[in-house]
């Protein structure tokens, strides 16, 4: 604030403002700070054109175009290399510094990937289109506008004034021009007019100005947002150029307050360049802006010495420690981290061994299952030898009995456990047979079966059964000639299953229907040769399975018996048996059920398996 404060005091005390008229020393010093601005902003551009960085490139874009058009503002001063060209330094600092404000407050907002790839895609198109502009209003400023103003100011055929006295040379209307006591003792000499409500110089300051408000507005909530030495110092620099702008404007001719905002104007491009020098070395910013151009053994170092403290930091985390000593003064002198950063770390690096001892955990726990699984199999597979060969005994003594001469009641009572005995060697072929089917060591021995008889038959092993619990069973068959080539005893054991299940689960006086049919799969062919498909249903008017219990029917060891729908107690093997053996043929089962509506087990067969599958 030092600038606008030492402006206000030399505007209320007029006597302070010294003029300082040396045109020479304007010239020298003008020109060499905006070439050394130039060549910042190009290297600045090159930098953020190398990595990407659409904030860099406006940023060197507001620096060329300050610096090139002040550049004009410099070689235009009176009586050094040109003469008669007021309106190009005039003009020159207003417009230069105002432009960019504009381009400064694009900067300041968050790119969007579409615009920072429409920046770098057309980079050199935009630079060709500054330099045909700014040549464009050095030829305007330089040579058409003094050419027509010297025609109109100036008498053309006599150098005698309008008054009588001698009109002065061009060099003498410079002269004058550049010497503010000279304003009032020439006041017909050509000279800038003074500053009105209506001055167009007004409007694009105030243009300007508006820019660098926004510039100042954005760049303050990034610096909010991500504290940094090198963002204080970009918005310092943009506020600097923003008091020259508006010093500028009212400024008296080589007086203290007009070599003020030059000052004011050379310390933003310095401000600027130093926050992005800053901004590099602790990390703030992307790799290789200006520095990647002016000291690249250095900026290989640097990424070295970064990479180590980097992979220093992820081991640390890893590991669930943070660095002590001098490991951790290497973090923070590469990371710029305060104390309170690092107790972030250290809660990350807590967080990151608590992770670390659960994962240790669960690979124990998982080798614990993996060994529980392993011993399930080896007592499923001894059970299953252990229970066959007395099970078998057993069915082969009821036999005998059967077929001796026995009471009515006692020969019922025969039936009864020679079904139960049934249904435990059912139950250990299961056991064994999902075992096997699970780890694909089940062949299948395929041959032709014709579907109507082999129906009849699974309804007639199951018919005293049946018939003791009031349930007849129906067998339907469309076209009585379906055939089928399948693993006959598999299947065999597939529709018992669900034949039985429709007997045990379902309340006295239900009526079952075995059904199979061919036609209905032919509009469902998935292409034009397609394997004939083949449906085989076991349907019951039961009570029905409710639909959320519908998805666990397959999973092993699952019952789904209620009180009131069966009046026998299932091993919940059955219905994975099915599902496996169904599979290995290349079909599908499903359930089709609601409550109070029945329950169909439907089958889905090819009528021929697949050559990969033919033993």
């Amino acid at each position: 604030m030092f600038g606008p404060l030492l402006f206000i005091v030399l505007r209320l005390a007029p006597a302070l403002d010294v003029v300082q008229h040396n045109p020479t020393a304007h010239f020298s010093i003008v020109t060499f700070g905006t070439v050394i601005a130039m060549a910042l902003a190009l290297l600045v551009l090159r930098g953020a054109c190398q990595h990407q960085d659409g904030r860099a490139f406006l940023i060197g874009l507001a620096f060329l175009v300050i610096a090139s058009i002040f550049f004009i503002h410099a070689i235009a001063t009176p009586n050094v290399l040109l003469n008669a060209r007021v309106l190009a330094t005039a003009w020159s600092a207003t417009l230069s510094i105002a432009l960019g404000g504009l381009i400064f407050a694009v900067s300041g907002f968050d790119l969007s990937p579409s615009f920072n790839n429409l920046l770098f895609h057309h980079a050199r198109v935009w630079l060709g289109v500054w330099a045909m502009i700014w040549l464009a209003y050095a030829m305007l400023v330089l040579q058409v506008l003094p050419g027509a103003i010297a025609k109109t100011s100036l008498p053309a055929t006599s150098e005698i004034a309008s008054n009588g006295s001698p009109a002065p040379s061009h060099d003498e209307h410079d002269e004058l021009v550049a010497s503010p006591a000279a304003y009032q003792a020439q006041p017909g000499l050509l000279v800038f007019p003074a500053l009105d409500v209506g001055d167009p110089r007004i409007i694009v300051t105030l243009v300007g100005l508006a820019g660098y408000t926004i510039a100042i507005w954005r760049y303050s909530k990034l610096l909010r947002r991500s504290p940094s030495g090198s963002g204080s110092a970009l918005l310092g620099g943009i506020i600097l150029f923003s008091q020259a702008l508006l010093i500028q404007l009212f400024a008296p001719l080589y007086s203290i307050s007009f070599w003020l905002y030059h000052v004011l104007e050379f310390a933003g491009f310095a401000a600027i360049t130093y926050g992005l020098l800053l901004g590099y070395r602790r990390g703030e910013h992307e790799f290789g802006l200006i520095e990647n151009l002016l000291i690249p053994s250095t900026i290989a170092q640097l990424r070295a010495r970064y990479s180590a403290a980097l992979n220093l930091l992820v081991n640390a985390l890893q590991q669930g420690v943070i660095p002590e000593g001098a490991q951790r003064a290497d973090l923070r002198r590469h990371f710029n981290l305060t104390e309170s950063q690092f107790a972030v770390l250290e809660e990350a690096a807590a967080a990151v061994a608590a992770e670390r001892q659960h994962s240790q955990e669960i690979e124990l726990l998982n080798a614990r299952l993996q060994r529980m699984e392993v011993d399930r199999q080896q007592l499923t597979q001894m059970i299953i030898h252990d229970l066959k060969n007395p099970i078998t005994a057993i069915g082969g003594y009821l036999d005998i009995l059967l077929m001796g001469q026995l009471p009515d009641d006692q020969y019922e009572l025969a039936v009864a456990a020679r079904r139960s005995v049934n249904g435990l060697q059912g139950l250990v072929s299961d056991l064994l047979d999902v075992e096997r089917l699970e780890d694909g060591q089940f062949v299948l021995q395929y041959s032709e079966v014709s579907i109507s008889k082999f129906l009849e038959n699974c309804a007639a092993e199951l018919e005293i059964w049946s018939k003791q619990e009031q349930k007849p069973v129906k067998v339907v068959v469309s076209p009585p000639v379906l055939q089928l080539k399948a693993d006959q005893r598999l299947l065999w054991r597939v529709v018992l299953n669900l034949l039985s299940n429709a007997i045990k689960h379902t309340p006295l006086g239900t009526r079952i229907t075995l059904r199979a049919c061919y036609e209905m799969i032919k509009a469902v062919q998935i292409a034009e040769h397609a394997p004939s498909m083949v449906i085989i249903e076991v349907a019951d008017d039961g009570p029905g399975i409710p639909i959320e219990h519908q998805a666990k029917l397959f999973e092993k060891f699952t019952t789904l018996d209620h009180p009131t729908q069966g009046r026998q107690v299932s091993t919940g093997l059955g219905l994975v048996f099915c599902k496996l053996a169904v599979e290995a043929h290349g079909g599908s089962i499903e359930v089709i059920s609601a409550s109070g509506r029945g329950t169909t087990f439907r089958i889905l067969l090819p009528a021929e398996p697949a050559a990969s599958e033919k033993t």
